[in-house]
């Protein structure tokens, strides 16, 4: 249940419809006048719009974001923001607007807002935790923004390799990737229903560009390893590397970009998830033909490139209908539950947590 927004604060009731249309994360309203419609994740789009639009401009106005956590509160008040609105806010964000005695509502209140491994605070909120003048919480801020972007670790922290929970999303897809053609394969239908090519999109969408490339490049081989499916004479599990890889990347890059970086936006849009799915079908097609065309030959290809890829699309005519009927829809849906539950991942140099950060 949401809390009952402050009335007469048309200002922040306009920015909370504004905001609940979707296409945004961050919403300041001035007067009715909308000053900024921002997407993004993070604090950082706050950050920006507050900058690009000065504070003597935002000073009054109202907020709504989709996640506000301690971090994005100093920001507000040092822009001089009014009343705030988090679809999610923490409980620190809540006590200090409290504190200040500045009106605020909320979709619902979290813990905390917590780092994209899910194992800890986000860094900014931990930057600006003992922090009670805005400015100084700023300067934290956009120094903790500086250190991330430079790949530096933070105070305490050590280099590592891959983060605990992109190991963990990378060994599912790659089972998935194993997995699915081995109970399909045996009733004859594989090459028709492309059930390794559902796992290599669904970990470019949700995982980024470089888990997806990583898994399409790797899904194949792996699956030849343990099943001897797909096979290397003819040359199948070669070329489907080449293929598979271009879908994950192709999947994650787009849909990063017209969703700024994976976190649902609002309700769902067909054109926007859709944009990502043709365009990865698009590229690992035309990746397949170029591949066929270029290393087949040397790999022992039996067919020219041209009947090789005309065979590989007109039987996998059922698996691609397949792939438009699904994966939109379950992508922004698991994407959603994924934001809900804490889970979001956001582009590199980025906190997320609880429900993003």
């Amino acid at each position: 249940m949401h809390q009952r927004i402050p009335s007469p604060n048309a200002d922040l009731e306009q920015a909370v419809a504004l905001l609940r249309e979707g296409g945004a994360s961050v919403v300041l309203v001035k007067g009715g006048e909308v000053l900024a419609r921002r997407e993004g994740h993070g604090i950082q789009p706050l950050l920006d719009a507050m900058d690009e639009l000065g504070r003597a401009r935002t000073r009054g106005a109202a907020l709504a974001d989709r996640v506000v956590g301690r971090a994005a509160v100093m920001v507000a008040l040092w822009g001089g923001v009014r009343a705030v609105h988090g679809e999610i806010m923490s409980r620190a964000a809540q006590r200090e607007l409290q504190r200040r005695g500045l009106p605020h509502s909320y979709g619902r209140v979290v813990p905390e807002v917590r780092n994209r491994r899910g194992d800890g605070p986000c860094p900014f909120e931990r930057a600006v935790s003992q922090l009670a003048d805005p400015e100084r919480a700023v300067a934290a801020i956009r120094a903790v923004g500086e250190r991330l972007r430079s790949g530096e670790p933070g105070p305490g922290e050590a280099r590592s390799g891959l983060p605990a929970r992109t190991v963990v999303e990378l060994a599912l897809w790659l089972a998935l990737g194993v997995a699915l053609p081995l109970a399909v394969h045996p009733l004859g239908i594989g090459p028709a229903l492309l059930p390794m090519h559902l796992p290599v999109l669904l970990a470019g969408a949700l995982s980024g560009p470089g888990l997806g490339l990583l898994v399409g490049a790797v899904s194949p081989l792996l699956s030849h390893l343990l099943t001897g499916m797909p096979p290397m004479s003819p040359p199948i599990a070669a070329l489907m590397t080449f293929e598979l890889a271009a879908y994950g990347l192709v999947a994650g890059a787009v849909r990063r970009a017209v969703l700024g970086g994976g976190m649902p936006q609002g309700r769902f849009s067909w054109v926007r998830e859709y944009a990502w799915l043709l365009a990865a079908m698009m590229a690992g097609r035309l990746t397949l033909g170029a591949a066929a065309a270029v290393v087949g030959p040397a790999l022992g290809l039996p067919a020219p490139a041209g009947v090789y890829l005309q065979t590989a699309v007109v039987t996998g005519i059922p698996g691609l209908l397949v792939q438009l009927a699904v994966l939109p829809r379950l992508v922004w849906q698991l994407d959603r539950f994924r934001f809900r539950r804490g889970g979001v991942r956001k582009p590199e140099g980025e906190g997320d947590g609880e429900a993003g950060g």
